[in-house]
Order: structure tokens, then C-alpha cells, then sequence
């Protein structure tokens, strides 16, 4: 590749010193992006690159003199921008160029397109100039591409079909000889931006901000899920995908646009919100739009940067059908376009919008629609196509541009690379394009129900990646298969808690001792129900088996809960007896139901041997185990023989359970974990290990797990991470010579940062499952197997959950019951034959709960609605995101606790982390709890001040508290409920005063410029009343007072006084000195003023 060098007129930048350069005020739009290029990390931002491939004999010379007679034709193209005192000026040379470069390449794609990226992506200069340059790159004598890069202050879209309608002119004459033909323009770029200061009215302007503050006073931020968590500071790396709309859907979406009496704009930005709200799950989707800015025909055929953005609200809170929504969005969008007098940046700085460096203000997704595109020109024998182009960059999370070219609807999506990963867009662009296409065809359709998915796409979320165990199950109930279990081998042992151990014919005949009693001296027939009000015990098992054996199912009873909840829970199931534990008193004393010793012995004479053991049946209950109902009542969860069997059946095959394993019985009876524990080992001859009532330590748990050769352990996930944490690095004789060969874990969400600390310890050779299940779903339905090769995606807090286990099925569905596609999140809804039957007594609560599933051909299949948010992550598995009902939102910012956790959770001093909102009294606030690293000390301030360097100020919490463990549920899950309410001092509350000189001198020109009386070093710019327009004038002043640059770039970043003053304390560079020239407005507007409103 070679470069020629630029053989122009010889014409320098335009240097602040040169004669005859005149200023004006900066236009409003010109601010807005003169700021924005100031700020952003990424200069070359905005960039606005217009790229053709050129065929047939270009001139390079004649291009070369049009290029100069553009230059001399518009203002906008010979000016720069200087900044004093807060004040931007666009200042106007008499003379300059666009600076043409020629560059030889080979017809190799990947060789031009690279040489391309190289021309787009060089940032300019907006003080010195030029701000537009070209390229030509020769491909072949015949074949070129036209690269033509200007910056967005002062070349948007419109300007592209000016300057080549101009440059067609110009090259016809400059290849000619003649002169070119041009109509003489009446006003220049200057013009506007005085006629913009003068003509529009101070109570216009406030107008249209009174209308903007009750239009997004309180606006949501727009959740849309990405594929990784947003950076702090991001680099604006970004990519581009093409789209287009087939003709056929194009001219279905303009039948409608005439049918509505709207335009194809508003359709199909209505058709972008329907697709957000879908994304999004939320009812309110805020866009921003683009407007061109040019009311006034004098300006129709200028170069220069006119636009302003709005943002387009749209409200799905109802569901509307598609026709409502295009009406909705064309009132909304005539309504807003009679407010553009304000600017966006005053609509922002009206709203008091929190400055969040990682998001655009107001909305984060722009839709940019224009009425005629044209991808092709032809002029003096050249054909020129138009080419996206990806930049590399993004301005927005997702811009989403169209086009009508002839036939079609053409564009593309520019996207975050940071956020999105190319096939998740690929995936939206189908999903817009499909959902484009039913609006069109039925336009009375809920947006709800408007189809999205692709017919592969659909058939693949109905199976759910399932693969259906091909193991035929066996139709016997638990009692059954154990029972034959002990026939083949009854002297081996069944039950073992500490130096306690029964054979499988010891439980055998425990189990039908007390399933006789129960039926000749209680009474106990099938289908009733028995309390068990027993402690973990080698008795325990027995006695669940002996219920089991009677017909009835059992209700576990904890004598350790409050009176009341166990009489509700005893009336409610309406048990007929109760086994107790031997010689204990009784919370049912007095009840009138029979109270039976565990171990009581037979009546004498009573013969117990030859009494069948087994009366259950396949379809009636097992048990009915209680858990938390949202109202405060417990809800009795029934769960059939053949359910149970089942599932014990696929957890033996999962986990390849048999005769030579021990399990460990680690859950209270009183919740279901107990019941695979049991009962699968028990069904696979292996042997149960019951840890008792007292909970181990890390340990006692290496110590006794080694002492009994546990092979299976199942442990609740707060326990198995403070496990986790406490064994890291550990190498004592005890816990190395550990027998674990599987470990599975479930309660909670499982941490990466927990799992890093678990493959520290010796128990790290053993196969590690993350289950998930609620009570309603038996147990287990879900499951990820964490191979030791298996390592998080980037910014992944929490280990996936998986895939169905056994014979379950996963959907995941909206709030309207559609599937949702990959990556969306959705409520989890279990299917299959693994639902237990409803809860006991509640017929209301059971059909909210247990829904028909619609994607189920099978007589009765069912959904159970978790509550539980996930997401299908591209291979198929399972990520889980939080509960439904516990979404949390503080000061209008949606916010994901888990994120914070996290961010904690890296801090070398803090363990463990947990984030929740509270309301004490003194409203809504963020408060973390931290459990410190052992023999490091957490500090709530310092862990605050690192929060802050990588959160945006939302996130960080109002108060840290240190806690030394976790109060836990009696399940061994984290008791959010008990966590203490946080003192004054464990948040800062109060206003720090500057304790530096560097401070104080800092805060002294804050308290100027933001005319307030007292400024704190912890106090945000923002927050004080700051806003872009005083930023700059700060920085003017604060360089000037410290003879250093002060960039506005730094008050974002830096947007304290201590942060400040840390880095103002460690620049030592002198500020540079430039000239400035402060010229006087001298230059008239040519253009006839007029009311803002006619």
C-alpha cells in the first residue's frame, strides 16, 4: 500500500492567528458536540464517515478542485471551535481545504476496508482543523472508494445529500472547464447559530423544558439485557450488522403507515418499542430520535450540524394491539416535535439527570429513520454505491437505522461490543424484521402477541435443550423399591449418625413396627396424614418410612417453630397422629391428635412381622411439606408416590448411586433436600449418613465426612461457601484425605467468586452439580455441572443453573406468557412429570401457580411459575438473575444487587457480600452487609471510597455493615430478614469541609461557579445544581487557577472536590498557553427572523 501526499492549494489549518477569521457563538448543536468530543475517551466518536465505492475513470484532480470549491462554497467547512472563560466560538477562515489523500490497495476486502478503518478513525482537531478530510483508495484503474470523514460539529445526515448533490456540480464543471452552476446560498452556518440565539425566545425555550419535565420527570432506565455487565468507563467499542426488510413486509408496513394516516417512520419506531418492550419486560420504552433541525427552508441546502434529539416515550404498560401503539407513538412523536426549542443538553440539565459516565443520558437507544435513502449516484460517467461502514465505535447501547431505498426497508444496528456479542444482535435483527412482518399483516394483535421467534428458533426453546432420560422409570413407590432393596441385601448398613447404625433390615423392621402401630392403634389409613416432629436421628429414617409404609403421607412438624405455625400447619393438613421423638414433650399436647413415640413399643400381643409392609400407591401423596407463603400463611406443597419415585430414580442415575456410596444426610427433614437425600440413597442400597442436629464447622465437616467415607454430599449454598472459604488453602492430613466424589449444592445462587475459593480446597476433585428446585417442582429441577475446565464469561457473578433435570421440562416465558428468545429474561416456568399436585387446601393459589402449559400437546401437562427470573444463555444452559417480586429500583435507577456484591466481593478485604434495599424510616437506600476476610479488617469507608472508583454513584451503598456470619433460615439459607438495621455511623452522613489547600481552593471556585455557600469534599458537581454549560466554565476556571489543564473530561471522571484535589495535587505539567483571539460578532444575520411558534 502506498500514500500519495495531499497536492492541494497549499492552504494550511486555520490557525487561531490568521487574518480575516471572524466568530460566532457555537449553535446549540454545536456545543452539544463539542462537549461530547471533549469528554469521551474515544475523540474519534463521532466521526461521521460517508464511504462510496467509485466505478469508472475517476478524476483525482477535478475531485480535488471540487473538494476546494465545496470548501469555499461553505462556512462550515473552514471552521474551528475556541473555548474561553466557558464561552464556545465557531471561528470562520476566509481560506481553507479538505485534504485528499490517495491511497493505493488491492481489491482484497479485508486490505481496503482495513485501509478504510484507517481513514475513519483518526480524530480531529476541533481547535486547529480541517474538519473534514477525504480518501481516495484505488482498487483498480476503474474501481475506487471515496472515503469522506467529517466531524459530527459540523456535517450530520442531511449534509451528505448537500455535499454530493454540490459535488456533482462541481466535478461536472472542474472536469469541463465551465464553472459550476450553483444557486448562490442566502445564509451561511453563522447565520443560523445567531438567528438560533436571537430568534427563539427565552420563554420558547422554557416552554418546551416545562413540557420535557412532565414528560420524563420520571423516567425509567431502559434495562435492556446484554450479554455483559456495563463498564464503569466504557471505550465506545463498537461494531455494525446490516438488515433489510423484504419488499413484501416494506410494502405491508407502508399500507399501514397510509391506513393509520402516520408515516413509515412512526410504524416501524413503533415496531422498535414493541421490540424493546418484549426484550425488556417493561412498560415504559424510551428512544431517542433524531430531528433534523432544519425548520426554515434558507438552511435546506447548507452543510453543518442542525440536528437536536428527542426522546420518543412510549407506553405498552396495557399491551395495546400494534394499530394503538402506531397511534400512540405518531401523537407522541407530533407532540414532542412541537417542543424542539430546547436543546437536549438543557432538556438534561432541566431534569437534574444523574451523570452516569457508562450511559447516555435519558435513553440509550437512538432509532434514525430516513424517508429516502439513496445508496446509489451516478455523475459524469462515475457509478457510486454507498457502503456501511463499521467504525469499530458506538455512541449508544444499540442505534438502529433505517432507510427507504426503492422497494425495501435498508439499515443497519450499530451496537456496543462491550455490551453485545454479534450473534445476540443477529438474533434481534431477525426478531425486528419478524415482528415487523406480523405487525403488518394482522395490526390488530396485542404486542404481546406478535410473532418474534423463528420457527427453528421457537422448536428449540419449546424443547429447552432438553435430552429426556431414555431409562425407563420404574412405576414402584420409594417404600417399594427400598423394601426390595433390603430383601437383597439386609445386613448391609442403612442409617448411620454417629456411632448409631442400622442395617437396611434394622430400618425394615423399625419401619413396619410403627407403620402397624399407626394402623392398629391409631387408626391411620391410607391417604391420611401423619405429623413427623422428630430431630435429625438414626430414628428419623425408620419413622418416615414407617408413615410412608401405612399409605399416608407424612407433614414434617419442626418442633423448634412457633406454636401457632405448627397448630396452623397440624389443622391445615389435618393429621390424624403425630410421631414424635421418644420421651419429648410436645407442642401437640392437648391437641386431641394421637401422639406417637417414634420408638413406642408394640401392644402387647401385637405381631407386627406379618403385616404388609407397603399400602402406598402411586398417585396418592408422599408428603406435604410447608414453606413461606408471601401473605405471611405457610402453603402446604403435596407431593405424589410416583413423583417422588421418579425423581429419586433420576437422581440416582445423575449422580450414579450405588451400593458403595455414603450419602450425607444433611437437611432438616422439615424441607425437601431431605427427601432426595434420603430416599435415593435408600432406593440404591447406599448408605445414610445423618449429620445430626448440631451444624459442623469447617472442621468437624473434614473430620466426620472422613470418619464415615462420605461419598455424596448435598449441601445448602450458604453453607457449602462459608465451607468454601474456610478450607481454601488448607492442608491438614484430615481434610486431604477426603472420600467426596460428588458435591451438589443448591438454595441459593451459586458465586463465582465462592467457586473460586472451593477449587482452593481439597474437596475440589470431587464432581461439583449447582442445583436449583423449589418445593413444587420435588426438589431438583434444574442442574449445571461445573466442570473443572469451566471458567465465567467476563463480568458473570453467578454460576448458571443449567439444564431439566430428569424428566422436567424449562420454559421461559414474559408476563404474557410468550417465550422469550435466548438472552431475554424471563419468569422460569417448570413442566414435565416432576410438579407436585398443588398446595394443600388453596384451589385459588394452586391455579395461579399451576398453569396449563400451552406448548404441550400432552392431556394435562402443567407449568409451575417459579417466580424465579433467568435467561437461556446461548448454549442452551440456564442463568439464573433474581426473583420476580424482589426487583429492585432506587431513585429511578433499576439495580441488580448481585452486581455490587460482586464489585465487594473483589475488595481483598471482604469475604463475603450481600446487597439489599431497606427503608428504616429515612426512605429508600442501598446497605451492604460484609463478612471481612479472616485476620483482615473491612473498613465501611474505604470499601465505599473503591466502590466509587468502579460504580456509578447510584450503586453505591448509603451504608456498609460488618457482620461476622450470616444469620441463616432453618433450611441453611441467608435470613435477609435479620440482617441489622445499620447504624448512623455506618454511612456517611455527614459534610466533610476541606481539610487541604488544594481543597479549599478548589471548593472556593465550586461555590463561585454553582453560586452556593457551603461545598463539602465529598459533594458531586452534579448533584450541587452542575450541569455541561458550568462544567465547562469550571474547568476554565479551575485550570486558571492552577496553571494546569483541567479537562471536562476530569470533572466527569473526577466529579468531587477530594477527587479533584487528589488529582490536581498530582499534575506537575504547566498548562499550556495558547492564544486566544476574542474577536467581536461582526457578521449581521442575513436570515429574516420569526416567532419560534407560528
Amino acid at each position: 500500500m502506498s500514500i500519495e501526499s495531499d497536492q492541494s492549494s497549499g492552504e494550511s489549518p486555520v490557525s487561531g492567528g490568521e487574518a480575516g477569521v471572524f466568530a460566532v457563538p457555537a449553535s446549540a448543536a454545536q456545543q452539544r458536540f463539542w462537549l461530547v468530543d471533549q469528554t469521551s475517551a474515544t475523540r474519534a466518536l463521532y466521526n461521521t464517515p460517508v464511504v462510496y465505492r467509485v466505478s469508472g475513470p475517476l478524476d483525482v484532480d477535478a475531485l480535488r478542485r471540487s473538494f476546494a470549491g465545496l470548501v469555499q462554497r461553505h462556512e462550515s467547512l473552514r471552521t474551528t471551535f475556541a473555548e474561553r472563560d466557558g464561552v464556545l466560538t465557531q471561528r470562520i477562515a476566509p481560506t481553507g481545504s479538505v485534504p485528499l489523500r490517495v491511497v493505493a490497495a488491492s481489491s482484497d476486502p479485508a486490505v481496503w476496508l482495513s485501509a478504510v478503518r484507517a481513514e475513519i478513525t483518526v480524530p480531529f482537531d476541533l481547535a486547529r482543523g480541517p474538519l473534514m478530510r477525504a480518501a481516495v483508495i484505488q482498487l483498480d484503474a476503474d474501481d475506487h472508494v471515496l472515503v469522506i470523514t467529517g466531524h459530527h460539529v459540523i456535517f450530520d445526515g442531511w449534509s451528505e445529500t448537500v455535499l454530493f448533490d454540490d459535488l456533482e456540480a462541481l466535478y461536472a464543471a472542474a472536469r469541463s472547464g465551465e464553472a459550476a452552476r450553483l444557486p448562490e446560498l442566502a445564509v451561511q452556518y453563522a447565520d443560523f447559530a445567531v438567528w438560533q440565539a436571537q430568534a427563539v425566545p427565552s420563554d420558547a425555550i422554557e416552554r418546551s423544558l416545562d413540557y420535557w419535565r412532565r414528560q420524563l420527570g420520571d423516567l425509567a432506565t431502559l434495562a435492556l439485557p446484554s450479554d455483559r455487565p456495563r463498564p464503569r468507563q466504557p471505550t465506545m467499542a463498537g461494531a455494525l450488522r446490516e438488515l433489510a426488510v423484504p419488499p413484501s413486509t416494506t410494502a405491508a408496513i407502508r399500507a399501514l403507515a397510509r391506513r393509520c394516516g402516520t408515516t413509515t417512520f412512526v410504524v416501524t419506531a413503533a415496531a422498535f418499542q414493541a421490540l424493546l418492550q418484549r426484550y425488556t419486560g417493561q412498560g415504559d420504552i424510551p428512544i431517542g430520535v433524531i430531528t433534523s433541525g432544519r425548520t426554515r427552508s434558507e438552511v435546506e441546502r447548507l452543510i453543518g450540524c442542525f440536528i437536536n434529539t428527542i426522546v420518543l416515550r412510549g407506553d405498552l404498560s396495557d399491551d395495546p394491539n400494534f394499530v394503538e401503539l402506531v397511534r400512540r407513538t405518531g401523537a407522541a412523536t407530533l407532540e414532542a416535535h412541537k417542543h424542539t426549542d430546547a436543546p437536549f443538553e438543557r432538556v438534561v440539565e432541566a431534569l437534574g439527570v444523574h451523570r452516569d459516565p457508562s450511559r447516555h443520558p435519558l435513553f440509550q437507544v437512538l432509532f434514525n429513520f430516513s424517508p429516502v435513502g439513496r445508496v446509489r449516484r451516478t455523475f459524469a460517467g462515475l457509478s457510486l454505491t454507498r457502503m456501511p461502514i463499521d467504525t469499530g465505535l458506538a455512541k449508544f447501547d444499540l442505534t438502529l437505522e433505517l432507510a427507504e431505498v426503492g422497494d425495501e426497508l435498508c439499515g443497519s444496528i450499530e451496537y456496543s461490543s462491550e455490551l453485545f456479542d454479534a450473534p445476540t444482535i443477529d438474533r434481534l435483527i431477525s426478531h425486528f424484521t419478524a415482528l415487523l412482518e406480523g405487525a403488518a399483516q394482522s395490526p390488530e394483535t396485542p404486542v404481546s402477541a406478535l410473532p418474534m421467534l423463528t420457527p427453528t428458533e421457537r422448536e428449540q426453546l419449546i424443547a429447552g435443550w432438553h435430552e429426556p432420560s431414555t431409562v425407563e422409570a420404574r412405576h414402584e413407590t420409594v417404600v417399594a423399591l427400598f423394601a426390595a432393596q433390603a430383601a437383597r441385601t439386609p445386613d448391609a448398613p442403612a442409617v448411620v449418625c454417629g456411632d448409631d447404625v442400622l442395617t437396611y433390615a434394622d430400618v425394615r423392621r423399625a419401619a413396619s413396627r410403627l407403620a402397624h402401630r399407626l394402623q392398629t392403634q391409631h387408626g391411620v389409613r391410607p391417604g391420611a396424614r401423619v405429623g413427623l416432629s422428630v430431630e435429625r436421628s438414626a430414628a428419623m429414617v425408620p419413622a418416615l418410612l414407617g408413615i410412608l409404609a401405612t399409605g399416608a403421607a407424612y407433614v414434617p412438624l419442626d418442633p423448634a417453630y412457633p406454636t401457632d405455625r405448627l397448630a396452623f400447619m397440624r389443622e391445615d393438613a389435618g393429621v390424624s397422629a403425630i410421631v414424635k421423638a421418644p420421651r419429648s414433650s410436645s407442642a401437640f399436647e392437648g391437641s386431641g391428635v394421637a401422639l406417637v413415640d417414634v420408638d413406642e413399643p408394640d401392644a402387647p400381643g401385637a405381631d407386627s412381622s406379618e403385616a404388609p409392609f407397603d399400602a402406598s400407591a402411586p398417585d396418592a401423596f408422599a408428603y406435604v411439606m410447608y414453606t413461606s407463603g408471601s401473605m405471611g400463611t405457610p402453603k402446604g406443597v403435596a407431593v405424589t408416590h410416583r413423583t417422588l419415585s421418579e425423581h429419586c430414580q433420576d437422581v440416582q442415575r445423575v449422580y450414579a448411586l450405588t451400593p458403595a456410596d455414603r450419602v450425607l444426610q444433611f437437611a432438616s427433614p422439615n424441607f425437601d433436600p431431605s427427601v432426595e437425600q434420603i430416599f435415593s440413597a435408600l432406593v440404591s442400597g447406599a448408605c445414610l449418613v445423618v449429620r445430626g442436629n448440631d451444624v459442623w464447622g469447617a472442621a468437624e465437616f473434614a473430620a466426620e465426612t472422613t470418619r464415615h467415607g462420605v461419598t455424596v454430599a448435598d449441601l445448602a449454598t450458604a453453607y457449602w461457601a462459608q465451607l468454601a472459604y474456610a478450607a481454601a488453602d488448607v492442608t491438614s492430613p484430615t481434610v486431604q484425605a477426603s472420600t467426596l466424589r460428588i458435591v451438589t449444592v443448591g438454595g441459593e445462587a451459586m458465586s463465582v467468586d465462592a467457586l473460586a475459593a472451593w477449587r482452593r480446597t481439597p474437596y475440589a476433585h470431587a464432581r461439583l452439580l449447582n442445583m436449583y428446585g423449589p418445593t413444587e417442582a420435588t426438589v431438583t429441577a434444574t442442574f449445571f455441572e461445573v466442570m473443572p475446565s469451566w471458567t465465567p464469561a467476563a463480568g458473570e457473578r453467578v454460576v448458571p443453573i443449567g439444564r431439566p433435570f430428569g424428566r422436567r421440562l424449562a420454559r421461559v416465558l414474559d408476563g404474557h406468557g410468550s417465550l422469550v428468545p435466548i438472552g431475554v429474561v424471563g419468569e422460569l416456568c417448570l413442566g414435565g412429570t416432576g410438579l407436585a399436585t398443588g398446595y394443600l387446601n388453596q384451589p385459588a393459589l394452586t391455579e395461579r401457580a399451576f398453569i396449563p402449559d400451552p406448548f404441550d400437546e400432552t392431556p394435562g401437562a402443567r407449568l409451575y411459575r417459579t417466580g424465579d427470573l433467568v435467561r437461556y444463555l446461548a448454549g442452551g444452559t440456564l442463568s439464573y438473575v433474581g426473583r420476580r417480586d424482589e426487583q429492585v429500583k432506587v431513585n429511578g435507577f433499576r439495580v441488580e444487587p448481585g452486581e455490587i456484591e460482586a464489585a465487594l466481593q473483589r475488595h481483598p478485604a471482604v469475604a463475603q457480600a450481600i446487597v439489599v434495599v431497606r427503608d428504616d424510616g429515612g426512605g429508600t437506600r442501598l446497605v451492604a452487609y460484609v463478612i471481612a476476610v479472616a485476620g483482615a479488617t473491612a473498613d465501611p469507608d474505604d470499601l465505599r471510597r473503591s466502590l466509587a472508583t468502579t460504580m456509578p454513584d447510584y450503586l453505591v451503598p448509603a451504608a456498609i455493615v460488618v457482620v461476622d456470619e450470616w444469620p441463616l433460615t432453618p433450611s441453611g439459607k441467608i435470613d435477609r430478614k435479620r440482617l441489622q438495621a445499620p447504624a448512623a455511623t455506618d454511612g456517611v452522613t455527614t459534610n466533610v469541609a476541606p481539610r487541604t489547600e488544594v481543597e479549599r481552593r478548589i471548593a472556593t471556585v465550586w461555590a463561585d461557579v454553582l453560586n452556593v455557600a457551603d461545598v463539602g469534599v465529598d459533594d458531586t458537581f452534579f448533584e450541587l445544581g452542575g450541569h455541561s454549560l458550568l462544567a465547562m466554565r469550571l474547568a476554565a476556571r479551575l485550570s486558571a487557577a492552577f496553571g494546569v489543564d483541567v479537562s471536562i473530561r476530569r470533572l466527569f471522571e473526577s466529579p468531587t472536590v477530594a477527587g479533584l484535589a487528589d488529582h490536581l495535587e498530582r499534575t506537575a505539567a504547566p498548562r499550556a498557553t495558547a492564544s486566544r483571539i476574542a474577536r467581536p460578532i461582526t457578521r449581521q444575520p442575513r436570515m429574516p427572523r420569526q416567532p419560534a411558534h407560528e
